[in-house]
């Protein structure tokens, strides 16, 4: 994956001087590659207030957004705040995320991989983000539990006498 620099001189308090985004859409995030196309936006929909965010990307009909106050990442849905997620301590953490992600991209979305391995590449890739960012599965609501849970939930075929493959992964 290419990376994208840009000197980030208006949401210097956000994020360092430069910064680097991914070149291509991860996981339907399509990150902004100017600092022209960020924008600020208070998050008050319906119960939930979050505050101001510095708006990074958009993923389907979610914005991607930087807290203003703490930096942390959220995927904040413009039209059910229950579908609001938070999904990394900080911006550096997300790219680190993203990384580990691509290392399992290939064979999560190969017509190839049989549906019972992805239980297995969730569960490694879950062990990797938590070494990244502990924060990331506090709840099942968080952003990349979800997106875990969906991997075990499309598996099929998991035995529990199968421990021994399991553990493989879990090294």
């Amino acid at each position: 994956m290419k990376k994208i620099t840009i000197n980030i001189n208006r949401y210097q308090t956000v994020f360092p001087p430069f910064v680097y985004f991914p070149d291509r859409s991860i996981l339907f995030i399509d990150f902004f590659h100017q600092e022209s196309d960020f924008y600020e936006f208070n998050y008050d929909i319906g119960d939930l207030s979050l505050g101001d965010f510095v708006i990074i990307a958009h993923e389907e009909d979610n914005l991607i957004g930087v807290s203003k106050s703490n930096g942390a990442i959220f995927s904040l849905s413009m039209t059910d705040p229950k579908n609001t997620r938070y999904i990394n301590r900080n911006f550096s953490y997300l790219m680190q995320s993203l990384d580990a992600y691509i290392l399992f991209d290939v064979e999560i979305n190969s017509d190839k991989t049989e549906t019972k391995k992805l239980f297995y590449i969730g569960q490694k890739l879950k062990k990797i983000l938590e070494t990244i960012d502990s924060t990331v599965f506090n709840t099942v609501e968080n952003w990349w539990a979800v997106y875990i849970e969906y991997l075990e939930d499309n598996s099929t075929g998991i035995d529990e006498d199968e421990n021994d493959e399991l553990m493989f992964f879990n090294d």
